[in-house]
C-alpha cells in the first residue's frame, strides 16, 4: 500500500505515545483516511506517482489538522 498523502520535513513531531517522543525531521504517510507511517529518514517507499506531497519545512503541523484532513477530502482544500 502506498501513501495518497505524504507530509515531509516536519522539524519536530510531538507524539502522544507513552514516552511523549519527539521525532526530528519526520514524515507522516497517509492512505486515504488512515495514517500508515510516522517516522524519520527516507519516505521514498511510500511514494507513487499519484501521492500528494506536502513539504512542511518551516511550517507548523498540528495533529488536529491531520484529523480534519483525514476526515474531509484533503484534495478539495490543498
Amino acid at each position: 500500500m502506498k501513501a495518497t498523502l505524504l507530509i515531509k520535513n516536519i522539524e519536530n513531531l510531538y507524539t502522544c505515545d507513552k514516552d511523549f517522543t519527539i521525532l526530528h525531521h519526520a514524515f507522516i504517510a497517509c492512505h486515504h483516511d488512515k495514517i500508515i507511517e510516522i517516522n524519520t529518514g527516507s519516505y521514498k517507499e511510500w511514494l507513487d506517482p499519484a501521492t500528494r506531497v506536502i513539504d512542511a519545512q518551516g511550517e507548523c503541523v498540528e495533529y488536529l489538522l491531520l484529523l480534519i484532513v483525514n476526515l474531509k477530502a484533503l484534495h478539495t482544500y490543498v
